[in-house]
């Protein structure tokens, strides 16, 4: 039966790169076998990645390629992700290849508050303000969306310059569960929009409250008391 060994190591670094362009990952795969291997699947665990190409049959002593693609804006910062490979060897039935990187985003974005609150017990307000500077050139914000889920907010947007941006939020955390309010700019070049939107979150959690359980009295005619 064909065996399955992977000739490149199981982690891609991609190091530093822009958002706005893709990257590739690379393996070989040999089969050390006597017989055929048969590569089954190759499964991509974020929307992010694409599986490009692998062989389907590797025939003994026979080295192939699999690549798998890391979208263009499609991550902002450093991510770590994997891949799986399924073949027909009983023993190996599966390999892991995991993909790392920073994917440099069109802005940086940087709050003067702690925007993850954690667990709270009562309704709860918070106000930070963020600095947000790109990171290149020709790129600028739009107009925001904001999606609330348990909360209320009202934010302040103050353009510095087409680079820089100053926005204050303020946000009351009203609802039960998990509770986030999120501000989203699409970002924006001349021939219209484009790369990862910039997200400003808030988020908290809060218990529901338990209500105690009232005992249901019994229905029907009253007792006759005895003589």
């Amino acid at each position: 039966m064909g065996r399955a060994e992977l000739v490149d190591p199981d982690v891609v670094a991609f190091g530093t790169y822009p958002c706005t362009e893709a990257r590739t990952a690379r393996v070989r795969l040999r089969n050390t076998g006597d017989g055929p291997l048969e590569i089954l699947h190759v499964i991509a665990t974020c929307k992010c990645l694409r599986v490009v190409s692998f062989p389907r049959m590797l025939a003994s002593d026979k080295t192939g390629e699999i690549a798998v693609a890391i979208l263009p804006n499609e991550e902002s910062g450093a991510f770590n992700h994997v891949f799986f490979i399924e073949t027909s060897d009983p023993e190996t039935r599966c390999l892991k290849v995991r993909i790392t990187g920073y994917a440099t985003p069109l802005y940086d974005v940087a709050c003067n508050a702690t925007n993850s609150l954690g667990r709270i017990a009562s309704e709860t307000s918070w106000t930070g303000r963020y600095e947000i500077v790109a990171t290149g050139t020709g790129y600028m914000l739009g107009a925001p969306i904001l999606e609330e889920r348990g909360t209320r907010s009202a934010f302040e947007v103050q353009t510095n310059s087409p680079a820089s941006y100053t926005v204050t939020r303020r946000v009351t955390f009203t609802g039960t569960g998990a509770l986030l309010s999120t501000l989203i700019f699409p970002v924006e070049t001349a021939s219209g929009p484009t790369g990862t939107p910039v997200r400003l979150a808030v988020t908290a959690f809060r218990r529901p409250t338990l209500q105690r359980p009232i005992p249901r009295r019994p229905v029907g005619p009253a007792p006759t008391p005895s003589p």
